[in-house]
């Protein structure tokens, strides 16, 4: 039986991530208790034989986690019964939505009360799992735009057309601004859903939108974003009326921020 490979790494050259992989036989448990008290960010892909799943984690919070067509935290507790395998942390993706709410240590003692009532089905069987990373696809019309204004050169824009797109002053970053107020990774641009979603990734001065710093925010056309001496601001790639979310506060400047 054919084994998919377990120790591809990232490549910074290609995608200015770090990480590490690991092939050595250790459970999800070990896995999770590792990366979360060393306060790690990324995406975990953990492989048991020839299934493999997800689990996001930011700053050692779990925050999302996928398993074949399951997400959340039935993802991860039917990973926790999965035999030992090989493992990756890719730090450049970090998690695009939240659909975890417990904490890692939480999350290990339910897998464990589970295991032990019986709740989590025979072990004798295991199919095998395989877990698609999500993707948001848009159409060009509907392509959403940043508009770049730095200090030296003229006005750019850039068309959102990945998932995750980094901003910093790397040139591993898919937005590089070389200019020294912006940290190395310095924010990070999330497609989820209709929804464009802007996150510092604790930067030393900072990220800033309509004058206010936050940590992450949810970004409507035409807010303005600071980092450091340049500024972007958001564009619709179509015009079209917004309409408001289900339980969305009020757009004002009062309502920016965590």
């Amino acid at each position: 039986m054919s084994h998919p490979n377990t120790n591809q790494t990232p490549n910074p050259a290609q995608s200015g991530t770090s990480g590490f992989s690991a092939q050595s036989q250790m459970g999800l448990p070990e896995v999770l208790q590792m990366c979360c008290l060393s306060m790690r960010s990324g995406q975990i892909t953990f492989r048991s034989g020839e299934s493999y799943g997800f689990i996001y984690i930011q700053q050692g919070r779990v925050l999302h986690a996928l398993c074949g067509v399951t997400e959340g935290e039935e993802a991860i507790y039917s990973m926790l019964i999965w035999p030992g395998g090989g493992f990756s942390l890719d730090e450049g993706i970090l998690p695009h939505k939240k659909t975890v709410t417990l904490t890692w240590e939480q999350l290990l003692f339910e897998g464990a009360r589970r295991a032990d009532a019986g709740m989590t089905g025979p072990k004798t069987f295991m199919p095998t799992i395989t877990t698609a990373e999500p993707l948001t696809l848009r159409t060009q019309d509907n392509q959403p735009k940043l508009a770049v204004t730095r200090p030296d050169l003229p006005p750019s824009v850039y068309n959102l057309e990945q998932e995750y797109t980094h901003v910093g002053r790397s040139p591993g970053n898919e937005i590089p601004l070389p200019y020294p107020s912006i940290s190395n990774r310095h924010c990070i641009f999330i497609q989820s859903g209709p929804d464009i979603v802007l996150r510092d990734l604790n930067s030393s001065n900072g990220t800033y939108v309509n004058g206010e710093a936050v940590s992450e925010v949810v970004l409507r056309p035409g807010d303005l974003i600071q980092i450091g001496s340049v500024q972007i601001k958001v564009r619709a790639g179509r015009q079209a009326p917004e309409i408001a979310r289900p339980g969305a506060p009020p757009v004002c400047s009062s309502n920016r921020g965590n």
